[in-house]
């Protein structure tokens, strides 16, 4: 396969912004194997991706915390040591990475997720949802991202959201990036949920191969 899609990271312009919902998706549309570089606390997001879309493959995680907060916290908590550069990526094809929190959550004592990022280079896409301020977010989050591709911005559907299409309008103009949408979904709407994602980013995806 096109060697800059073989493997994609999942990042958040905020904690709680629909990382885990947008990976489940997007790995059943796609048939991409699920791999969560940390997971901290429980239930974790890879149980939530297997609840959503049970024939997704889901690899080990590169390390896994007890406790639910910022990685570093764990770390200290769970008296463990470990280097958060070298924590390891599956050398697998259509692996899709999320990642956890926002770009600047810490990872260990030292680093955070972007320069896990920038130590391990891969195209990105960006998760967001709307709320009072995400358009800094999101445009922090791509001006951090400026030298990594980034493939495009998808936002999680709320019906209460009643900016928005005054806020895609400004990011688009802005960023020059694609934004998609992602709808809220169950197990049982999986399937139209990642229709509709397929649906909105081939078209992007398809300029890459």
């Amino acid at each position: 396969m096109n060697t800059i899609l073989r493997q994609i990271y999942v990042v958040g312009i905020h904690t709680d912004v629909g990382k885990t919902h947008l990976s489940a998706a997007f790995c059943k549309a796609f048939s991409y194997t699920y791999f969560k570089l940390i997971q901290a606390g429980s239930p974790t997001d890879a149980h939530r991706v297997k609840e959503l879309s049970p024939h997704t493959q889901i690899l080990p995680s590169a390390l896994t915390l007890n406790t639910a907060a910022s990685p570093h916290i764990g770390r200290k908590y769970e008296n463990l040591t470990y280097n958060g550069l070298h924590l390891s990526i599956p050398q697998c094809d259509k692996l899709l990475i999320e990642l956890a929190g926002g770009l600047f959550t810490p990872l260990d004592d030292k680093i955070t997720f972007f320069d896990f990022i920038l130590a391990n280079p891969r195209p990105a896409l960006i998760v967001g949802r709307y709320y009072l301020g995400c358009i800094n977010h999101i445009l922090l989050t791509l001006r951090a991202m400026q030298n990594i591709p980034v493939l495009a911005i998808v936002m999680l559907k709320d019906n209460q959201d009643v900016h928005r299409d005054d806020i895609d309008e400004f990011v688009r103009s802005y960023a020059k990036i694609p934004l998609v949408h992602i709808e809220s979904y169950t197990t049982q709407t999986l399937d139209s949920a990642a229709n509709a994602l397929s649906y909105e980013l081939t078209p992007y995806i398809q300029k890459l191969l």
